[in-house]
């Protein structure tokens, strides 16, 4: 039996079947895709002999999926082969693949892709660009020209499944008559129909289907495709699987369902925004009685409400259960561990607590989170007298925790109910600002729509403002107040830069200082502070300092303190990692025969010393003109 046919109704070898991990970093987890695709290339072309490498897609019209690698006879390829391979994207089982059966089996029909151009489509990706179009499908913009569009794409696969198709996507060693090295497969139980014809078109611009026959001549070079089209399919599918890899859900994961997710009807969802409540842990706390005290909420919106709720709740798995579930994949077992540890993960004001010094910041932020909590409970209680947003102002030098206050901040107002979700849209300069005239305004509506429910950190936030009136940074600024009014009662926004800059910042727009109530300044740290700071930044890395380098540390930092140059918290950390190298150096250095004995890993005070580019002593710059 040729290769050709091996493919399509032979013997496969080192099967195994493939359990795909969950994406849950969604864009930032689309560039593990397409190295996955890469490799899977890659690996193709170093087979021995004239083998392939395949990877299939079985669909069920029940919503199942099943995937499976392997090869052509007369290779060897294990389960260690596969999992690096895919890496991050899935895991290859124990258990070997019974799935791969005759894509003729049962009176099937077998199509494969074929380029409808002279012009590979290779030429037109260039493999370089490979990381700029493996992009998240549910973010994909439709563009024209582009061969594999994200939403037709998506839909192209439901219809797959829908009609339960198996898709089989093998590799060559070499390419086929100058014309790729990869093929696509589609098996359908029945002939393909016009719809889905169309959307492969849709989905696949230059490309068409052509059947092939069981019995009918074999065709050494039928559907070969280009390598970046092989690549764009294969990282697509792999992509649009993670997004819809199941995710058991625990008690603890059902509390944190926002209602966003929920699917009510406009009308529910409406009166549950009003009344502060975001998350299916929240509606869980309320029974009938509270329920019903919500303004404008019917017997109907309730009924809703609790068979949302019975919906969740019977797809709960209990810990131990979830544990297994998600036994693969780094990040699924950390977040298991988490689940089932007896250790409760400290709060976000634990947290806040645990930061060096900060202590006004800490007071102003417990002073928020109050009447955070208070807001919410006054809009329980059907008062919404108290409209107040809580966008915030932070003003310090550079590494005095913003970011991390910040962040922690998000968490709480999450924890308190107030937003609907505890991340950070971080933004600058370059995520608000266009290069054109009119872009700038779509482009900061852009990150709000992004930013709902969440909190908006907008970082250097001077930078927006130009030497002159009416800029680009005047035009964002004019939206950015816009968009704060239009979504005060979802979004919280805090600006953050230096005191003076920021000062001239809020002066641009008249609107804008009045919709930021609050305003934190962060001090720079003491001296003694820096070195707990470094302290913690040794620990961190496994180490501890000597008495004689927590008083070496201690002069370095008295000769910084106050400095914008020094950078705070990051001169600390900084420092320390400069002295882990020392240490390196001084333990582990070529001959060195103390490296071959046990190590208590603790840093000296030769190991510290000031970095390039400060001066042992602090120097002042005298104000006005000098005259010799």
């Amino acid at each position: 039996m040729t290769k050709y046919k091996e493919m399509l109704n032979g013997r496969l070898v080192n099967a195994a079947a493939l359990k795909i991990k969950p994406d849950r970093a969604a864009r930032s987890s689309a560039g593990d895709c397409g190295r996955a695709s890469e490799r899977f290339l890659k690996s193709a072309a170093n087979l021995p002999g004239n083998g392939f490498l395949g990877w299939q897609i079985e669909t069920g019209r029940d919503n199942t999926l099943m995937t499976a690698a392997f090869t052509g006879t007369g290779v060897r390829t294990m389960a260690s082969d596969y999992n690096w391979i895919f890496q991050k994207c899935a895991e290859a089982g124990s258990r070997p693949a019974e799935m791969l059966n005759d894509l003729y089996a049962d009176g099937r029909r077998v199509y494969v892709l074929v380029s409808g151009s002279s012009r590979l489509v290779s030429d037109i990706k260039k493999k370089a660009e490979l990381e700029d179009v493996f992009v998240d499908v549910d973010y994909f913009d439709e563009d024209d020209g582009d061969y594999c569009s994200g939403s037709y794409f998506k839909e192209m696969f439901d219809i797959l499944q829908q009609e339960g198709a198996v898709i089989r996507l093998t590799a060559d060693k070499v390419q086929t008559d100058g014309n790729g090295r990869g093929r696509l497969f589609i098996s359908l139980p029945q002939n393909m129909n016009l719809s889905l014809r169309t959307a492969i078109s849709l989905a696949f611009p230059d490309m068409y289907v052509k059947e092939l026959p069981e019995d009918g001549p074999e065709d050494a070079a039928a559907g070969c495709i280009s390598e970046g089209f092989f690549l764009d399919s294969f990282a697509r599918f792999l992509t649009i699987l993670r997004s819809r890899a199941v995710i058991p859900l625990t008690p603890e994961r059902l509390t944190k369902i926002s209602i966003d997710d929920m699917e009510f009807s406009v009308r529910t969802y409406n009166c549950l925004k009003r009344a502060g409540i975001h998350t299916a842990g929240q509606l869980q706390e309320l029974n009938e009685e509270d329920l019903r005290e919500i303004r404008n909420l019917g017997e109907k919106s309730i009924l809703e409400i609790r068979e949302k709720l019975e919906e969740l709740e019977a797809q709960v798995v209990e810990t131990g259960e979830a544990q297994k579930a998600l036994s693969c994949g780094a990040e699924a077992e950390k977040e298991c561990a988490d689940a089932g540890s007896e250790e409760a993960p400290r709060s976000a004001f634990d947290r806040l607590n645990g930061l060096v010094g900060l202590e006004n910041v800490k007071e102003q932020v417990r002073k928020i989170s109050a009447f955070a909590r208070m807001k919410k409970a006054m809009l329980q209680d059907g008062k919404n007298g108290i409209s107040l947003a809580l966008n915030m102002e932070f003003t310090g030098n550079p590494g005095t925790a913003k970011t991390t206050v910040a962040r922690i901040l998000a968490e709480i107002f999450y924890e308190t109910g107030l937003l609907a979700d505890g991340t950070v849209v971080e933004a600058g300069r370059a995520d608000l600002v266009a290069r054109y005239v009119g872009q700038t305004a779509e482009k900061v509506k852009a990150v709000f729509r992004k930013a709902k429910g969440r909190l908006l950190f907008i970082d250097e936030a001077y930078s927006l403002s130009e030497n002159w009136k009416g800029s680009y940074g005047d035009e964002a600024i004019n939206t950015i107040v816009q968009e704060m009014e239009n979504r005060r009662d979802d979004t919280v926004v805090i600006f953050a830069g230096y005191p003076e800059e920021m000062e001239e910042f809020f002066g641009r727009n008249p609107g804008l200082r009045s919709r930021v109530p609050f305003s934190i300044r962060f001090s720079d740290y003491s001296p003694e502070e820096l070195l707990q700071i470094a302290g913690l930044e040794a620990e961190k890395r496994g180490f501890s300092l000597s008495p004689q380098a927590e008083e070496k540390v201690l002069d370095i930092c008295k000769g910084v303190s106050g400095s914008p140059a020094a950078g705070n918290g990051r001169f600390s950390r900084n420092l320390v990692e400069s002295a882990v190298l020392n240490y390196a150096v001084r333990i582990y250095g070529a001959d060195n025969a103390d490296s071959r004995m046990p190590q208590e890993h603790i840093l000296t005070e030769n190991d510290f010393s000031l970095p390039e580019g400060f001066s042992e002593e602090k120097t002042t710059r005298p104000i006005g003109f000098c005259v010799n």
